[in-house]
């Protein structure tokens, strides 16, 4: 059983699972040890409830309501919040979080949602987990981090950006050229999102 309701005040950001596609327990356990508080869409209730995860809310189509009674049946009250499709606006996810809720990590939203979505998002501390990716969404006063020569990451911006120790690779894709710290800054007004290989 998950440990997370033992974290106090929400201290650290919740999770939300759109879909396990891309991501299978081993790698998403790390995120679930901490979490405060657990989302899921219907088709991942299985396989957390399989898993012994204690999911707190539920994002379920009308439909799926008996079978999400029915598989939740062992976990205690669980809370349920109907989704009127497969793409829950950011506003929708938001409103479903406890008021101290301070960030959310989203996992596997990215094939139905875009990058550009999430800045409707207000917590400062949320990460998109995407396949072999992880991204977050950068601030105007900029993002640094130190990397270790060779390591790729990814770079999404409506406009331009200023950074230096990188090399262009291909589409959207970066190379750090030597080890030591990173930085960028998204132009004025424009949203950017990093990305790192996890």
């Amino acid at each position: 059983m998950s440990s997370h309701h033992f974290v106090k005040e929400f201290q650290e950001p919740a999770v939300y699972f759109h879909s396990l596609d891309t991501h299978g327990m081993e790698r998403i356990g790390p995120l679930l040890e901490w979490a405060p508080y657990i989302l899921a869409a219907f088709p991942c209730l299985p396989l957390l409830v399989q898993a012994q995860v204690k999911v707190d809310l539920a994002m379920v189509s009308t439909p799926d309501e008996p079978e999400t009674a029915a598989l939740m049946a062992f976990q205690g009250p669980v809370q349920v919040a109907h989704c009127a499709s497969d793409r829950p606006a950011m506003q929708e996810l938001q409103n479903t979080l406890p008021p101290a809720c301070k960030g959310l990590h989203i996992i596997d939203l990215l094939e139905v949602l875009s990058l550009e979505d999430v800045q409707t998002w207000s917590p400062g501390f949320t990460w998109l987990y995407q396949k072999d990716w992880r991204y977050t969404l950068v601030k105007p006063t900029g993002y640094t981090k130190w990397f270790k020569k060779e390591t790729r990451i990814q770079i999404h911006t409506s406009g331009r950006f200023g950074t230096e120790n990188l090399l262009h690779l291909e589409g959207n894709t970066y190379r750090v050229v030597r080890d030591g710290l990173f930085s960028v800054i998204p132009e004025a007004g424009c949203s950017l999102f990093l990305g790192e290989e996890y």
